[in-house]
C-alpha cells in the first residue's frame, strides 16, 4: 500500500512538473509567434501608435494609404510587413534590466495589425536604451518582454518605424482630385497683387475671386480652371527636412512667400507655406534671405510642424494671378 502511494506520488510531482515544464515553452512559443504575421498579405489596417501621436495604415485595393489621404511609399510598407512576418523573438530579456526595458516601452510604440477587422497582431516594440541591445517587445495582454531580431538582418526592428505621416507618405503633400476641392486660397504675400481664391458657389461650380482687388471674376477660362485644379492631384516634395524646435521657430516666424490654403468637402483643410532656402547668411528686415536657391524651397505645413524641401517649379505654378484664368482670344 505504501509502496502504492509513493509512486503516485512521484507520479504526481512528474505531471506537475511536465505542466510547468509545458506551460513555461508553450509561453516563449506563443510569445514568439504572437509577434509575428503568417500571412501579412491579408492584413487591411495597421496602426502605429506612440505617445499621443498615430498613423493609420490602410489597404484599399491591393493599394496602402496614410491616414486615408496619400499613398504609402512602397519601400516603407514592404519594411514594414517583411518586419511583422518575420519578427521573433531572440531570447528572454535579462532579470536586471527589466525595469529599464519597461520604462523604454512605455515610451515606445504599440503596433496593431488586422486583416478585415480581426486583430493578426498587437504588441509593444522599443528601443532599449542601450542601443548595442536593440529592439525590445511585449505582447499585447503578456507581461514577459523579449529582445527582438529580424533573422538575417543586423537592424533593429524598432527603428525602422515613425508615427509621423510624412515619412510615410509616397513623397505627396496632397493629393485631391477637382471634385474633392471646395476652395483654394493663394496669398502670395510679396506679390499681393497676385493672390486670388478659388471657391465652389451654391450652384456647385467654381468662382474666381481677385484678393487684391476685393471682387469677384466674372468671366474665365473653364479650360484654364481644370487645367490649374488638375496640378492639386500630386503635389509633391523631395525630401523630409527635420529641424530643432529652435530653427523650425526662426523659419515659422520670418515671412514666407506665399500661404497656400484648401478645404475639402471632407471638411478637412490644409495650409501650406512657402519659404525662401537661403543661400550664406544675409537677410533683409523680414527676416527674408537676400540669396536663396532658385531651385528648391521649404514648405511648412501640418500647422507648422512640419517642414520638407520641394522643388520650386512644382509651387511656382500653382502661384498665378487672375489674369492666368482669364479668357483670351
Amino acid at each position: 500500500m505504501s509502496k502504492r502511494i509513493v509512486w503516485i506520488s512521484i507520479f504526481i510531482v512528474v505531471l506537475g512538473a511536465g505542466f510547468v515544464a509545458a506551460y513555461l515553452y508553450t509561453d516563449i512559443i506563443t510569445s514568439s509567434k504572437g509577434f509575428a504575421v503568417k500571412d501579412v498579405n491579408s492584413l487591411t489596417r495597421i496602426v502605429i501608435e506612440k505617445d499621443t501621436s498615430s498613423v493609420v495604415l490602410e489597404k484599399r485595393n491591393g493599394v496602402w494609404f496614410v491616414n486615408g489621404k496619400g499613398e504609402v511609399k512602397p519601400m516603407m510598407i514592404q519594411q514594414l510587413l517583411y518586419f511583422l512576418e518575420n519578427v521573433e523573438v531572440k531570447m528572454p530579456l535579462p532579470r536586471k534590466v527589466r525595469k529599464d526595458a519597461a520604462l523604454a516601452l512605455d515610451e515606445g510604440y504599440t503596433i496593431t495589425a488586422e486583416a478585415d477587422g480581426r486583430v493578426a497582431t498587437k504588441f509593444r516594440v522599443a528601443e532599449f536604451p542601450n542601443p548595442s541591445i536593440g529592439s525590445i517587445g511585449v505582447v499585447d495582454g503578456k507581461a514577459k518582454i523579449y529582445l527582438l531580431q529580424i533573422p538575417g538582418s543586423n537592424y533593429s526592428p524598432a527603428s525602422t518605424l515613425s508615427v509621423n505621416p510624412a515619412e510615410w507618405h509616397q513623397n505627396l503633400l496632397l493629393s485631391l482630385m477637382p471634385s474633392d476641392i471646395v476652395s483654394i486660397t493663394v496669398d502670395n504675400l510679396t506679390k499681393p497683387q497676385r493672390s486670388f481664391k478659388l471657391f465652389r458657389g451654391t450652384d456647385g461650380n467654381f468662382h474666381l475671386y481677385d484678393i487684391y482687388k476685393q471682387q469677384e471674376v466674372p468671366d474665365f477660362n473653364a479650360e484654364q480652371l481644370d487645367f490649374y485644379l488638375s496640378l492639386y492631384r500630386e503635389l509633391g516634395f523631395k525630401q523630409l527636412v527635420k529641424m530643432d524646435e529652435f530653427e523650425l521657430r526662426t523659419l515659422v516666424l520670418s515671412e514666407p512667400e506665399a500661404i497656400i490654403s484648401i478645404a475639402s468637402v471632407d471638411g478637412k483643410s490644409e495650409v501650406f507655406k512657402l519659404y525662401l532656402m537661403p543661400v550664406g547668411d544675409e537677410y533683409d528686415a523680414y527676416g527674408r534671405p537676400l540669396k536663396y536657391d532658385r531651385d528648391k524651397l521649404y514648405v511648412i505645413f501640418d500647422g507648422d510642424k512640419q517642414v520638407v524641401m520641394a522643388n520650386w517649379v512644382d509651387y511656382d505654378i500653382l502661384l498665378q494671378d487672375v489674369h492666368f484664368f482669364l479668357i483670351t482670344n
